[in-house]
């Protein structure tokens, strides 16, 4: 029968976790006390070990994505179960529904509660999971102007490409130039960038 890797409570106050990225993919060997899956809580990143030998299974959740303690992300059996198509437990976990058929989750759905508006800053930073932040640094985007769809109102990483893709300020800057040119009220797109790939540094603005 096939076994549950859950999201860890890894403390007291820990109410989610956020996957980072698998160590493992669908169909490879695993041993117990291997590491399968780094994630992230609010205070530490670090890394889910297995509990059994056997196959990865299935994949719950993907980089990014904000998940429940003690809810599955993944699952690990028998050669058999591999090689009859494992098909998880018909139920929602975090964000997300499990496949039907593959082992892995269809296209990520806005939770029915999720905000509609900007970001809004929580204690004067906007909340995001780790993927998103990263994406938003490497396309120079303002967080504040992306549209959250998290669950708690953080950005993902969906947000992030969904905006890029919908042409919200895809203006490749770094975040110190966009900041010296809101302050000096300069227009990015008419800046001339000349860092690395085009990139438009604070030098640029200045100048």
């Amino acid at each position: 029968m096939a076994t549950e890797i859950i999201m860890p409570k890894a403390g007291m106050s820990m109410e989610t976790g956020t996957v980072i990225k698998w160590l493992k993919k669908i169909g490879d060997p695993v041993q117990t006390g291997e590491p399968l899956v780094e994630i992230e809580t609010d205070k530490v990143a670090m890394e889910v070990e297995s509990e059994t030998s056997g196959f990865l299974l299935a994949v719950l959740h993907e980089s990014g994505d904000v998940v429940p303690v003690t809810m599955p992300i993944g699952y690990i059996g028998t050669e058999a179960e591999l090689k009859a198509g494992f098909v998880p437990p018909q139920k929602t976990v975090g964000t997300h529904a499990p496949a039907a058929s593959t082992g892995t989750v269809p296209a990520e759905t806005p939770s029915a509660e999720a905000p509609t508006g900007p970001a809004a800053a929580v204690n004067g930073k906007i909340p995001m999971t780790p993927a998103a932040r990263a994406r938003i640094r490497e396309l120079g985007l303002n967080p504040a102007e992306l549209r959250p769809t998290g669950p708690h109102g953080e950005l993902r990483l969906r947000d992030v490409e969904s905006a890029s893709s919908a042409g919200v300020d895809k203006t490749h800057a770094s975040p110190l130039a966009r900041k010296v040119a809101q302050d000096l009220g300069i227009d990015l797109s008419a800046v001339q960038g000349s860092g690395p790939g085009g990139r438009v540094v604070k030098r640029d603005v200045e100048g």
